[in-house]
């Protein structure tokens, strides 16, 4: 389970929830970024494990724009996102292999971000990766072809932004942007919202890095940084009473509508990682959660997450407001 949902106030909440949002926008949140609403727990009534659910059909204002811009294009070379009528930086294709979904026969969260990355390798970057936003629409799971367009959003000297459009099935599954300075003063982009001031209650956990984690410039990229706040976040959640067996047993899901990562120093074989997690900005189906990860050597911040969580009946795949009981079991991981 790995922030902010761009057409949603942000204002910060305390553990009171918030006024009513809009059921339409929030409705497509439940089936994103690869966590179909589906039960853990195995019974007649909900579906089993393995079983992927139809998207539920909503009418989400943002999602639709994605799509009316594509459906616009000038020619076929031109951008999806309608940025700019010129020809994208690379188009890749690629089908979705079923050891690179989760149990919910979704594509993992992680793996869209590495699916970017891959298509960066047509045209590499001015520098190093600084920021990376996802925006999780529409699931795709096993067999799935998954096409994914790049271009180039915005650039100066030794800086770039680029923008993703990843598509299924004829429609908009993910879209995403990326910057990349070649060196700090380089960067030209705006550093993502500042999270609040850590709780008592903030969750750690520390994790060796591994020879899977690394990549060929030695070190440890957004994709498996993503993974193990996803694990951070799972384990969380049991350590306060709510196991995934839990939340499926008292008909619900916690999904991920959006990613905001900001890079920072390089990690290696050599490392070991801390993951603090706490959350804030509670609204009525929504939640904020926050990933700092460390080199445990130092203490320097490697990387932070900034991720959205929708809460989503698993009969009705309806967003629903967040159970008390779960808010009064994690008062000591909220900000204030």
């Amino acid at each position: 389970m790995i922030a902010c949902l761009t057409a949603c106030d942000e204002k910060q909440g305390s553990i009171t929830q918030q006024p009513e949002q809009d059921e339409a926008l929030l409705a497509t949140s439940i089936q994103s970024g690869g966590r179909a609403v589906e039960s853990l727990v195995v019974d007649e009534e909900r579906p089993r494990l393995g079983t992927r659910l139809a998207p539920p059909q909503v009418q989400d204002p943002l999602l639709d724009g994605i799509e009316q811009r594509h459906a616009r294009q000038a020619s076929p070379g031109s951008s999806p996102l309608g940025f700019r009528d010129m020809p994208p930086l690379s188009t890749e294709r690629v089908r979705v292999r079923s050891y690179e979904c989760d149990v919910y026969g979704h594509l993992n969260n992680a793996n869209y971000v590495r699916f970017m990355r891959l298509a960066d390798e047509a045209h590499p970057p001015v520098g190093d990766l600084v920021r990376n936003h996802v925006q999780y629409l529409r699931p795709v799971g096993p067999g799935d072809e998954v096409t994914i367009t790049v271009e180039q959003s915005a650039a100066d000297p030794g800086y770039e932004r680029r923008t993703y459009v990843l598509e299924s099935g004829g429609a908009v599954a993910t879209t995403g942007w990326a910057e990349f300075a070649a060196a700090p003063q380089h960067d030209r982009g705006t550093p993502i919202d500042p999270a609040p001031p850590p709780p008592p209650g903030t969750f750690s956990i520390t994790r060796p890095v591994e020879w899977r984690d690394v990549a060929m410039n030695g070190r440890v990229g957004v994709a498996a940084l993503a993974a193990l706040a996803e694990d951070a976040g799972i384990r969380v959640a049991a350590a306060h009473g709510w196991p995934m067996t839990r939340s499926a047993g008292e008909g619900f899901a916690i999904v991920l509508r959006t990613m905001e990562a900001e890079i920072g120093a390089p990690a290696g074989l050599d490392d070991d990682l801390r993951i603090d997690t706490f959350v804030s900005h509670p609204r009525r189906s929504m939640i904020t959660r926050h990933y700092l990860v460390c080199r445990v050597r130092d203490g320097t911040r490697v990387c932070r997450f900034r991720s959205l969580y929708v809460w989503a009946d698993l009969e009705t795949n309806r967003p629903i407001r967040v159970p008390e009981r779960f808010l009064a079991d994690f008062g000591p991981n909220f900000a204030s």
